[in-house]
């Protein structure tokens, strides 16, 4: 009836790791300026712009603006209360009531846990991102109105509970500080190159002036929020651990040679040669790719670049809310922020032939 779908609050990695994940894609959009570029610009236009940007909008719900419907449905006899006079296995019509608690700004921060965090039961809702509203229903089984609002009562008891507070908190204290945060991004930068032209003058040289022919990222002022158009280059970026590249090499060979444009670190060997590792690999799992396969093992959980490429499709996946990791697991190693929920393939199961058709058919739609 409603274009609903599952919503589980508070079950993604904590916040801060939003939070870290947001400043290094910051340092990332900081670096691709070049020296020159950077010194025509103003750092309070920078700032301004990557905050627009990055800046988080902590969800309203707003209960004051409640609304209901009613519509009925098939209800199994099982979940009929135990005194009721019904027959297992067989389904009975009952009215349906349904609130629409609307909702405004991003509501996927809400997935992920505060600090402090308390654990509370009922952190499953229904939504309908069209409408953006919860929606709570509550089946009419007693024609009783003091039931009815009880049982809205509690569920809005787990909406907007200790949790909702605390992460309201958190985040409005990460947007307080967060201008700070990218001004100190800038003035690490212009001391950097400061300290690079006073080494170069050492050297007993004039530096050559280079101009400028088109600036990479202009200043735009106010721009539109997680909404900036991305420049995909690749069809599909692969994260993997070095232990098990035989699996990542021998996926990434097949689609290759099945015309799909793919990273992987071999295929990129010249382009990577004297670039900012950290600052590149951040740009193409958070922007350059339309899918990111993440190979998950115990391996993978272990490595610092991992860890780090992992961090960068997390906060592209939460930016464009919708699938964009695809893990493929060798074995149940659990990784930190991938929540148990999300779908994935067990390449023990499926084996190279029908991976590689899953992913084919994934890539193409």
């Amino acid at each position: 009836m409603y274009n609903n779908s599952t919503f589980d609050l508070y079950n993604n990695n904590f916040i801060d790791d939003l939070f870290a994940a947001i400043k290094n894609n910051i340092s990332a959009d900081v670096a691709k300026y070049s020296d020159t570029e950077l010194a025509s610009l103003d750092d309070n236009d920078i700032a301004d712009k990557f905050y627009d940007k990055y800046s988080l909008e902590f969800p309203e719900i707003h209960l004051d603006q409640a609304s209901i419907t009613t519509y009925e449905k098939d209800i199994p006899a099982e979940r009929f209360p135990f005194e009721s006079n019904v027959f297992a296995g067989k389904t009975y019509k009952k009215d349906v009531i349904v609130y629409h608690i609307p909702y405004s700004g991003d509501i996927d921060i809400l997935k992920f846990r505060p600090n402090p965090f308390t654990l509370s039961g009922g952190s499953i809702f229904n939504i309908d991102r069209n409408e953006k509203c919860f929606l709570l229903e509550v089946i009419n089984f007693y024609n009783d109105k003091e039931k009815i609002q009880k049982s809205y009562d509690e569920a809005v008891k787990y909406l907007v509970d200790r949790n909702y507070h605390s992460l309201k908190e958190n985040c409005s204290s990460f947007n307080s500080t967060l201008k700070t945060e990218i001004m100190s991004i800038i003035s690490n930068r212009r001391l950097k190159i400061k300290e690079k032209k006073q080494f170069l003058s050492e050297l007993g040289l004039p530096i050559k002036k280079t101009i400028i022919k088109e600036m990479t990222e202009p200043i735009v002022a106010q721009q539109p929020k997680k909404r900036e158009k991305e420049n995909i280059n690749y069809d599909l970026a692969i994260s993997f651990a070095g232990e098990d590249r035989v699996i990542a090499e021998k996926i990434a060979d097949k689609l290759k040679l099945l015309g799909y444009s793919i990273f992987y670190d071999k295929y990129e060997q010249a382009n990577l040669w004297g670039k900012d590792l950290y600052a590149h690999l951040n740009d193409v799992y958070s922007n350059k790719a339309k899918y990111c396969l993440m190979i998950i093992s115990s391996n993978y959980q272990k490595k610092h670049w991992t860890n780090h490429e992992r961090q960068a499709a997390q906060a592209k996946a939460f930016r464009q809310n919708e699938e964009y990791i695809l893990p493929l697991r060798l074995d149940n190693t659990e990784i930190p922020g991938l929540i148990t929920t999300v779908g994935y393939v067990d390449y023990n199961d499926t084996g190279f032939d029908e991976t590689i058709k899953l992913l084919v058919d994934k890539i193409s739609n």
